[in-house]
């Protein structure tokens, strides 16, 4: 009787246990158990696009392991979120010159990124770091570059591309920008660093009303200085909806310009934009010809560089194009 009874207690004890086992939360994609926090949040759903530039929504239901990163803004995004033990992979064409800066500004978090080569990987080689996230522009999920949103997420791969890259959004502005940062901060459970990102860009939104009521809408251009033309950035842009929120008006919308219409347009102020080390000299020096002696902003010394990644798809570089523009705007406040 007692050997029954001690083998019913033991059979008791085993239907516990495993009960107690089977109870943990498991993630279907790894087979792994969830930590607690990721067991216990809401799933996240998130507004992005895929490669036909239609709306769609992406739900996770924890925060991505191993991440893709295309361009260094979204990378830099991804380090000020204290993210960078989540990238298993990074590809882009950069300079040396770029990851230094990034290394600098943010050593604990850059330490933990695995190899960076500033260079395009293959598809093959983001392929064999096993992703379950991949966060781009829209050029990123061309068929030729690394394969559309569809073939990514047929393979149990979610992706997101950031709106203003592109024109992927039918209004490029600042708010997407940070609409950005927001979805970033809520698929990594790290909102409280991106709504201090979001609060810095706001506060550079803000005019002092009694300085500037009272003065005229400046005529402004941005330009990018090629070996063939003159590109203008225009409200098309994000730059363009930078400036009119800062109290300016872009000059002319036109896409390419000659000397002669930047000449006849005389703007106020001129922001030159440049990719990197190597476009700045030619950026600098352009408005140095003697043709331009007549503009305004020439006389008046109000010709100003920004770097291009503070105007395009920019994320958290958004608040250092705000600054730069609004200084130009008004150097004397």
């Amino acid at each position: 009787m007692k050997k029954i009874l001690f083998l019913f207690l033991i059979g008791v004890g085993m239907t516990i246990f495993f009960a107690a086992k089977n109870s943990i939360p498991v993630s279907m994609e790894t087979d792994m158990p969830l930590r607690p926090s990721d067991a216990a949040a809401a799933p996240v759903v998130i507004d992005t696009y895929d490669s036909m530039r239609k709306p769609v929504q992406m739900t996770f239901e924890r925060v991505p392991e191993r991440v893709l990163v295309h361009q260094m803004n979204m990378l830099e995004t991804i380090l000020v979120l204290g993210q960078a033990d989540k990238v298993v992979c990074v590809t882009m064409s950069s300079s040396s010159a770029s990851h230094a800066r990034l290394a600098e500004e943010y050593p604990e978090e850059y330490a933990k990124l695995p190899e960076v080569t500033g260079k395009e990987l293959s598809r093959e080689a983001l392929i064999m770091s096993r992703p379950d996230f991949f966060l781009g522009w829209g050029s990123t999920f061309a068929p030729r570059q690394y394969g559309t949103t569809y073939w990514w997420n047929e393979r149990g791969v979610k992706t997101y591309i950031a709106g203003n890259s592109n024109r992927f959004a039918k209004r490029v502005t600042v708010d997407e920008e940070c609409k950005f940062i927001d979805d970033m901060g809520r698929i990594f459970h790290a909102r409280e660093k991106s709504d201090a990102v979001i609060r810095e860009i706001e506060d550079e939104l803000r005019l002092d009303s009694a300085e500037t009521q009272n003065r005229a809408p400046q005529n402004v251009m941005v330009v990018e200085i090629t070996d063939r033309t003159i590109v203008n950035y225009d409200d098309r842009d994000l730059v363009g909806d930078m400036v009119r929120r800062l109290g300016g008006r872009i000059a002319i919308q036109s896409r390419r310009l000659s000397p002669e219409e930047v000449i006849a347009a005389d703007p106020d102020v001129i922001f030159v934009t440049y990719f990197g080390a190597a476009d700045r000299p030619r950026a600098e020096q352009f408005f140095r010809n003697i043709r331009f002696n007549s503009l305004k902003a020439v006389k008046n010394d109000r010709i100003y560089l920004l770097p291009f990644s503070h105007m395009y798809t920019s994320a958290i570089k958004t608040v250092d194009g705000l600054r730069t523009i609004k200084k130009g705007l008004y150097p004397d406040l």
